[in-house]
């Protein structure tokens, strides 16, 4: 992608690289670093590093792909050479969940799934038994045992106020450790054919995959139908609890399957499969009344389902990349559709975090696929749903061809919904103004607009802003990103300003400070909790050298940054193996 810019904006902007080269030969000088024969005294040069984005993703991946350029360019003006690399995001979120160390720093897709409107998921996950190979989803690796010890704590308290406070010093943490570089909220563009379909189901949360209300309550106009696109990874599998994509893990809670409660378009919490449900014992007893609802075969949901849901998911938190640790004592059947979650402490989350991130599963069917033996290696004989639409045809990295559950207790779509995988964004752009199918989810805003553009009144754009962020993670365990000072400079020199624009076409807010959550986010700390790398949009080369100079590193007479002397460069646990409770004493304790 090309950006035009003003002939003033180009000079600034010229202005800006020419005083950073000077800032870089000033630096020279004051090391001492006049010639090739002092650059012996220096420390070890800086290896290229890998800068990875996530392809696969459509229009997410456009966005990343090209904001890439930029980011590169920002990093290797602190005198370090950057490799950009494309990975599936799939893959790469696995290589990081094994801790495969094949990027130094990767840009993340965080999606605007309705779970994490409570923050229980997002701060869980970076403390430190998160992180090292196959112990969870912890996007850097991160282990600090201050955090850790917030992060865990901040689940079993009685109170949302005694949450918040340990919220917020848990982003404080992370933040001075300049552990997470914001770019902007993630955004959310989709698109919907009006000449084809009536659509309703459309509020703060648009037309996603995470929130899949305008496929449920939308109407076609014509036929009895509705067509929209989806991830490859979302066809790949009926495994939905193995789903590594917390995206599709989010679509497939609540297309084939429902949870107790879920959140609405709007974003507000509601019942689904749950009646009603109490809190009581001080948050360590949720009770449970089920609605009159049955599953795509017509056996009823009962309190059985509910527990074999969740006793399931607690079992093998080892293998479900998104299944949580909860303090379960017991899961009781009180009767038929009560059902009694005991935990050992108080467990807020589990009804605004772990009931909506799970649609609850059919027992006898899944037992039957050998989930209590190979978990994460499933043999259907009949994929049994408790959701709005049921499966009529699944063709694995294809399609899904899905009719109305009629008997679903709260949803009642009038419509069969068939959703397929396309090679790449473009095709799937090609196939909705096509009118191969009418909803299209998960655009790029360079697609938004040609939609619009070329489609005119006969399609809506639906344009949101999301509540989490699309940020830049570095590796916290190798390399040169597990020294602060490192962390910090790369953190003050990104032109988020220009990435915004490149990415989003100036539809994005750039932000400066280190925050996990996206400043649209209920529970986002305020700004004076939050480091902030530089109140400069456009990123300071400046202070991002002056940082690295003040910590001891210095730049040779070929301008490329050199470790301090005395850096080691070991990594903080080696690869292929865990972090050791020697050095992480928070990891005894878990």
């Amino acid at each position: 992608m090309v950006v035009s810019k003003s002939q003033d904006e180009e000079s600034s902007i010229d202005r800006r690289k020419l005083l950073s080269a000077l800032g870089a030969t000033a630096v020279t000088g004051i090391a001492g670093c006049t010639g090739d024969s002092e650059d012996e005294d220096l420390g070890e040069r800086v290896p290229t590093i890998v800068f990875e984005w996530w392809s696969g993703l459509g229009g997410f991946s456009q966005i990343q792909e090209n904001a890439a350029p930029v980011i590169q360019e920002n990093i290797e003006e602190l005198g370090v050479d950057v490799e950009l690399e494309g990975t599936e995001g799939v893959t790469a979120w696995v290589n990081i969940i094994n801790d495969e160390r094949n990027a130094n720093l990767a840009f993340v897709h965080t999606g605007n799934n309705p779970n994490r409107l409570d923050p229980h998921e997002t701060t869980r996950r970076f403390a430190a038994d998160y992180a090292g190979p196959e112990a969870g989803a912890n996007p850097g690796n991160y282990t600090n045992c201050e955090y850790t010890d917030v992060a865990v704590e901040q689940e079993t308290v009685e109170t949302v106020e005694g949450r918040e406070e340990l919220i917020n010093q848990a982003q404080s943490i992370v933040s001075e450790d300049a552990m997470v570089y914001p770019m902007y909220a993630t955004p959310s563009f989709g698109a919907i054919r009006t000449d084809e379909v009536d659509p309703d189901g459309i509020g703060a949360g648009g037309v996603d995959f995470t929130m899949p209300h305008a496929y449920i309550r939308s109407t076609p106009r014509t036929g009895d139908q509705i067509s929209g696109n989806m991830h490859a990874d979302g066809a790949q599998s009926l495994n939905y609890l193995a789903m590594p994509n917390a995206e599709t893990l989010a679509f497939w809670s609540q297309i084939p399957h429902s949870p107790l409660v879920g959140y609405n378009e709007d974003y507000e919490i509601e019942n689904v499969l749950a009646e009603d449900y109490e809190v009581t014992n001080g948050g360590q007893t949720f009770t449970v009344e089920l609605r009159d609802g049955t599953f795509h075969n017509g056996d009823p949901i009962t309190a059985e389902d509910v527990q074999f849901t969740y006793e399931t998911l607690d079992e093998n938190t080892d293998v479900f990349p998104h299944a949580s640790s909860i303090p379960f004592e017991s899961i009781e059947i009180i009767d038929e559709t009560t059902v009694e979650f005991n935990t050992t402490e108080p467990f807020l989350p589990l009804t605004t975090s772990e009931w909506p991130r799970w649609g609850i599963i059919h027992k006898d069917s899944w037992q039957d696929a050998g989930v209590e033996e190979t978990p994460t290696s499933l043999d259907f004989d009949e994929f049994i749903g408790s959701g709005p639409f049921q499966i009529e045809d699944f063709r694995p990295n294809e399609s899904i061809y899905f009719s109305p559950h009629t008997d679903h207790p709260v949803y009642s779509p009038d419509h069969d919904l068939i959703l397929s995988v396309y090679a790449d964004a473009q095709s799937a752009q090609q196939a909705f103004e096509n009118n191969e199918i009418q909803i299209i989810s998960q655009i790029g805003p360079g697609a938004a607009d040609q939609i619009e553009e070329s489609m005119g009144d006969e399609a809506d754009i639906i344009v949101t802003e999301g509540h989490m962020t699309q940020s830049v993670y570095p590796q916290y365990s190798f390399g040169p990103t597990k020294f602060h000072a490192f962390r910090d400079a790369v953190g003050k020199c990104f032109d988020r300003e220009l990435i915004a624009e490149v990415a989003l076409r100036g539809r994005g807010e750039p932000d400066t400070h280190a925050s996990y959550l996206g400043q649209p986010h209920p529970w986002r700390a305020p700004d004076d909790m939050l480091y902030e790398y530089t109140d400069d949009i456009s990123g300071d080369i400046d202070a991002a050298r002056e940082a690295l100079s003040e910590a001891g590193w210095e730049w040779d007479s070929n301008g490329n940054l050199r470790y301090p002397n005395d850096a080691d460069l070991s990594p903080r646990w080696p690869e292929g193996e865990a972090p050791d409770p020697e050095d992480f004493p928070c990891l005894d304790d878990l």
